[in-house]
């Protein structure tokens, strides 16, 4: 029987974007969708970037992965930056929560004219659960 680790992708944003919605003034602009282009600020989207084996052994069984996901933070207005990093670090806060470390951070770039990003990256050891589940 072969073994392999879920994948949590859809955990993860399902947790983090609940604890994004409740901890910051984004409403419901919170999305997975890289396509989609932000029409409404502040924006903040998730992207699960993959997962590589680090456990397992020759027959194929995984015991570990290590995952990766990119927060996009988005804001426009006079306060743009202002409002892109306390976005960005209400995302961190949340993230560090499930055990995750931050391996990337401060790209801020004008997408557009009066549009800030920020991107941030995050992987952590996956073996099944995230910090604070059963």
């Amino acid at each position: 029987m072969l073994i392999t680790v879920d994948n949590p992708a859809e955990k993860v944003f399902s947790r983090w974007s609940a604890a994004i919605k409740e901890n910051t003034k984004v409403g419901n602009n919170v999305s997975m969708d890289m396509s989609r282009v932000p029409s409404s600020f502040p924006y903040i989207r998730m992207s699960y970037l993959g997962g590589v084996q680090v456990r397992g052994d020759l027959e194929g069984d995984e015991c570990a992965t290590t995952i990766t996901f990119q927060i996009e933070s988005f804001s426009n207005g006079q306060k743009r930056l202002t409002d892109v990093y306390a976005l960005d670090d209400a995302s961190h806060k949340i993230m560090v929560g499930m055990g995750f470390r931050r391996t990337y951070n401060g790209q801020v770039e004008n997408i557009d004219e009066g549009i800030a990003r920020v991107i941030s990256r995050y992987n952590r050891l996956y073996a099944g659960k995230l910090l604070g589940e059963e």
